[in-house]
C-alpha cells in the first residue's frame, strides 16, 4: 500500500502487518526490577508473615539456618490449591481483599521471595531458590521457583506434605539477626499477637542447636499500663467514592518511671518503643506501617515530645491516603495542600499533640535538671563577656514607627555624663521542651539581643550537653554563640530581597535529625 498523495492526510497511514515478534526480556533484569518495587530484606520477611495471617494461622514458626543460609516460614493455616498457589507466582492477580488482609496488589509473594534472595553471594544461578510446600486438605502441592534460572516458570513436584498449611524455603538469604527480625515482628504486627489470634516463634539453627523463642507483642500505647493519661478524639476523611468515614484516633503521653521495659530488652539498652519515641503509629491491614514518624507535620507543630499517637486507615480509605506499593514503606508526609481530603485528620492530630504538651507542662515534666539551670546563668554571663571582647555585633533591634520629629520644640535639660555599661547581653540562653524528633535549638532575635533556646529532649541535650562538666557545657555554649553570630553576619550581608528564614529552618532541621541519627547510632 502507499502512502495518501494528499499533503493534508500525510498523517494518516494505512498500515499492512507483516510478522510479530517477542519481546525479550533478560531475566536478570527481569528480577532485579521486580527487586526493586519498595521492598526491604525485612519487609519482605513481613510480607510473608502477614500472608500467613491472612491464611488464618494460629501458630507460624520462623526458622534461620545461618550454616545452611535458609529462611524458612512455617504456619497451619488454610492451605493452598494448586490453582490458588499458581495464580500467587503469577504476576497481579485480580482478587478481593478483606478489610483486614495487609495483601492488595497480587504482587507479594514473588517480590518478597526475590527480595529474600542474596545476590551478593556472586553464586551461580541455579543456587538460589525457594520452595513451597502446601496442603488445603484436599490436594498437596510442591513447587520450586529459580528466578535466575528461569523467571517466568517453575517447576512443579509431588507434595508428601499432609498437614494443612504452608511451608515456604528460601534458599541463600541475607545473613540477619533473629533478635532484631523478632523486635520487628513485635511490632509490626502487634495487632494480631494482642488479639491472641496467632502465636509466632523465631528459631535460629546454629551448630545443630535449635534456639527458639514466642515473639510477644509490643504496644505503642501500653494499653494495659492505666497508669498513663490518655486521649483520643475523631477525624472524618472522605472516600474517593465520596462516603465520609470516621477515624479515631488514640493518644497516650509517656511518662518516665511509669513503664516497664519489654522482656527483650537487653543490658538496660534500650530498643523499640522507649520512652523517647513518640510519634505517629498507623495501622493499615491490621499492620503497622509508620513506626515513630511526625508525617510531616512536625513541621508545623513541633512540640510533641513523649506524646504517642495511633489510628487505622480502613482499606475503603487506601486511595485517599499516600500509601505506597509496599504497604510496610513509611509514610513521609501528609500535606493539607497534597492531600485536602485528609484535612480534618491533620487538624486533629495537631490537637492531641497540644494535649501532650500542656499535659506535660501542667504535670512539670518539661523541666531540664535544676543544677544544669543553675549553673547556665553563670556560664551565659561568661560567653556574654567573651563575646563582648571578641566584638561579637548583637542584632539590630527593631522599633515601631515614630512620629515627625521637631528639634525646636525639644527641652534641653543638662544631663550627667553616664558611664559606659559594661557586658551588655549579646545572649540570652534559655531551656525548653520541644520534642525530641524536634530541633535541638532554636536561634531568634529579642530586645537588641539573641535568644537561643536549646531542646532539652533531644538527643544532643540529653547525650552530650548534660553529661558533659561545667567545662565542656561552656566550650559547647562557646561553639553555639558563635555559629549564631555567623549566621547573623551572614544574614546581614545578603542582599536585602533574599528571605534566609526559610533556608535557616530548613538548614537547622535536617541538621538536628542528622545529629540526632548520628548521636542515638554511637
Amino acid at each position: 500500500m502507499k502512502k495518501q498523495n494528499d499533503a493534508s492526510n500525510t498523517s494518516l497511514l494505512v498500515k499492512e502487518k507483516t510478522g510479530t515478534h517477542e519481546v525479550k526480556v533478560h531475566r536478570r533484569v527481569f528480577t532485579e526490577a521486580l527487586r526493586s518495587v519498595g521492598y526491604t530484606n525485612e519487609t519482605a520477611k513481613f510480607e510473608l508473615i502477614a500472608n500467613s495471617l491472612d491464611a488464618g494461622s494460629k501458630k507460624i514458626e520462623i526458622v534461620y539456618d545461618e550454616k545452611e543460609n535458609t529462611f524458612q516460614i512455617i504456619d497451619d493455616g488454610k492451605g493452598m490449591s494448586a490453582e490458588t498457589l499458581f495464580n500467587s507466582m503469577s504476576f497481579g492477580v485480580d482478587k478481593d481483599y478483606g478489610r483486614t488482609d495487609t495483601g492488595y496488589f497480587g504482587m507479594g509473594l514473588k517480590t518478597a521471595i526475590l527480595n529474600l534472595l542474596d545476590i551478593q553471594k556472586g553464586l551461580s544461578d541455579e543456587q538460589y531458590w525457594a520452595e513451597i510446600d502446601t496442603f488445603d486438605g484436599n490436594e498437596a502441592t510442591k513447587i520450586v521457583y529459580a528466578p535466575f534460572v528461569d523467571h517466568l516458570h517453575f517447576d512443579v513436584y509431588k507434595s508428601d506434605r499432609n498437614e494443612i498449611g504452608t511451608k515456604i524455603t528460601i534458599k541463600n538469604t541475607p545473613h540477619f539477626l533473629i533478635g532484631n527480625l523478632k523486635n520487628s515482628i513485635a511490632t509490626y504486627f502487634s495487632k494480631p499477637l494482642m488479639s491472641l489470634k496467632s502465636k509466632i516463634y523465631v528459631s535460629k539453627i546454629k551448630d545443630g542447636d535449635i534456639l527458639r523463642d514466642e515473639v510477644t507483642p509490643n504496644d505503642p500505647l501500653y494499653r494495659d499500663n492505666k497508669e498513663l493519661s490518655r486521649n483520643y478524639t475523631f477525624a472524618v476523611i472522605q472516600g474517593s467514592d465520596g462516603i465520609e468515614h470516621e477515624i479515631r484516633i488514640d493518644a497516650v503521653c509517656l511518662e518516665e518511671g511509669k513503664i516497664n521495659r519489654h522482656s527483650w530488652d537487653r543490658a538496660n539498652v534500650d530498643k523499640g518503643f522507649t520512652l523517647k519515641k513518640s510519634g505517629v503509629y498507623i495501622i493499615y491491614g491490621d499492620q503497622y506501617i509508620e513506626t515513630g514518624g511526625t508525617l510531616g507535620i512536625l513541621a508545623q507543630h513541633p512540640s510533641q515530645n513523649h506524646i504517642r499517637i495511633e489510628f487505622t486507615v480502613p482499606k475503603e480509605l487506601t486511595d485517599v491516603f499516600p500509601i505506597k506499593f509496599n504497604k510496610t514503606k513509611n509514610i513521609d508526609n501528609l500535606d493539607k495542600n497534597l492531600y485536602p481530603k485528609l484535612s480534618d485528620l491533620i487538624v486533629k492530630l495537631k490537637e492531641m499533640y497540644s494535649w501532650g504538651l500542656r499535659l506535660r507542662s501542667e504535670k512539670g515534666l518539661c523541666e531540664p535538671e535544676k543544677d544544669i539551670v543553675d549553673e547556665l546563668q553563670k556560664l551565659e554571663d561568661k560567653i556574654n563577656r567573651a563575646a563582648e571582647d571578641a566584638g561579637f555585633k548583637r542584632p539590630k533591634e527593631e522599633r515601631g514607627p515614630r512620629g515627625s520629629y521637631d528639634k525646636s520644640k525639644e527641652e534641653v535639660i543638662e544631663q550627667p555624663k553616664k558611664a559606659r555599661i559594661k557586658n551588655k547581653k549579646t545572649f540570652n540562653i534559655e531551656f525548653a521542651d520541644l520534642g525530641d524528633t524536634g530541633r535541638f535549638w532554636f536561634l531568634t532575635t529579642e530586645q537588641g539581643k539573641f535568644k537561643v533556646t536549646m531542646n532539652i529532649s533531644h538527643p544532643f541535650y540529653l547525650n552530650i550537653y548534660s553529661e558533659m562538666d561545667t567545662n565542656g557545657r561552656f566550650y559547647i555554649l562557646e561553639v553555639l554563640m558563635s555559629i549564631a553570630q555567623a549566621q547573623y553576619t551572614t544574614e546581614s550581608d545578603s542582599m536585602g530581597d533574599v528571605d534566609m528564614t526559610i533556608f535557616w529552618d530548613d538548614f537547622w532541621g535536617e541538621m538536628s535529625r542528622k545529629l540526632n541519627h548520628l548521636i542515638s547510632k554511637r
